[in-house]
């Protein structure tokens, strides 16, 4: 839901306040525990500090004006309950994610760092395994890789730690689909003209790629697509297991005119930790030399880390027709990463 209380003063609410298992039964039942408590916050601000204080100015508001009568109304109860909470939607996750770790390793004077399905302490009983004559700088990483290949292919080995069983055990048991690494590519050398409408995409790392690459005959020359146009795409991203973040709904290399519209770009299965709190880096990512005119509009990202990105070589502002607007990218961490003089309202 949209709303002006901060997202660690609701977690804290609703730590104190959780749902019965009747409230869970379904999105309807969620629904309505939902707006039960919205309402709860709006008859009782004291709930949620920020509320609180965004209540107390407005209720001083028509205290001084006489006008208590109106505060109180169902008018002014329902813009008070819109102004806490606004868009409310509830969405059944389609499948559960598994925990991503931080993992950080002290092995004498070294430090190994990196991400994994295994929690450190796992790591810390595997390193011991690891001959000390590899616990070197240059060695170390290579014999963690080895151990690592060995929880995987020898199964005597992998029972020692209760929690890579279980882990193998998911991976066996759980709905792990095959990922497309790709669902469409375009390129190539030559590539006048491209046009890409309304396809729909399913389990793919990247959803749509359009880039045009080097002659290694002579490397030096930029190749450029002509006019691409991608609009009215909806994707459904996935990781895969063992890719600890994916790559883009769309991406677009160099180009001379480039439009991309109407696009959904949604990651449902996704699950925020704090060791992991992006699945996909980018929404729609355009990279290269643009030629005169790019139009980026009304695209929808969903829990992309950043929901637009272009990056032009070089740069320039004048002659040139480049837009970015009206985007949304819900749930991100930045909307946009693009030249200034490009960007206009775009929103998460």
């Amino acid at each position: 839901m949209k709303s002006s209380v901060p997202e660690d003063q609701w977690t804290a609410y609703f730590k104190n306040n959780p749902p019965k298992d009747a409230d869970m039964k379904d999105e309807a039942s969620f629904e309505a525990y939902i707006e039960e408590q919205i309402n709860h916050v709006v008859e009782n601000p004291d709930k949620l500090p920020s509320y609180k204080s965004q209540s107390n100015r407005m209720r001083s508001i028509f205290e001084a004006q006489g006008t208590m009568d109106m505060y109180n109304g169902p008018a002014m109860k329902a813009a008070r309950r819109n102004m806490l909470a606004g868009e409310t939607k509830v969405e059944t996750a389609e499948s559960r994610e598994t925990t991503s770790y931080q993992v950080t390793l002290k092995v004498g004077s070294l430090e190994v760092r990196f991400d994994s399905e295994l929690p450190t302490d796992v790591w810390k009983r595997v390193v011991q395994d690891v001959p000390f004559a590899q616990r070197t700088e240059s060695k170390l990483e290579g014999a963690l890789r080895v151990q690592a290949e060995k929880m995987i292919v020898d199964a005597a080995y992998r029972n020692k730690f209760a929690e890579v069983k279980a882990w193998w055990e998911r991976l066996r048991t759980e709905s792990n689909p095959a990922v497309a690494v790709q669902g469409i590519v375009c390129a190539g050398h030559h590539a006048e003209e491209v046009r890409i409408h309304n396809n729909s995409l399913e389990g793919v790392n990247e959803g749509i790629h359009v880039g045009t690459s080097a002659n290694q005959m002579n490397p030096n020359r930029v190749y450029h697509s002509g006019t691409v146009y991608i609009s009215g795409n909806v994707m459904s991203l996935r990781r895969p297991v063992e890719q600890a973040v994916g790559v883009s709904g769309i991406f677009v290399g160099n180009c001379r005119h480039l439009t991309i519209e109407n696009n959904r770009i949604k990651v449902p299965t996704f699950k925020k930790t704090k060791s992991q709190p992006f699945h996909h880096n980018w929404g729609v990512l355009i990279h290269g030399y643009l030629g005169r005119m790019v139009v980026v509009r009304q695209n929808r990202t969903q829990h992309c880390q950043t929901g637009i990105g272009v990056f032009a070589l070089p740069q320039s502002e004048s002659g040139n027709m480049w837009v970015a607007e009206y985007n949304l990218a819900e749930g991100a961490s930045t909307v946009i990463n693009a030249p200034d003089f490009i960007k206009s309202n775009n929103i998460s």
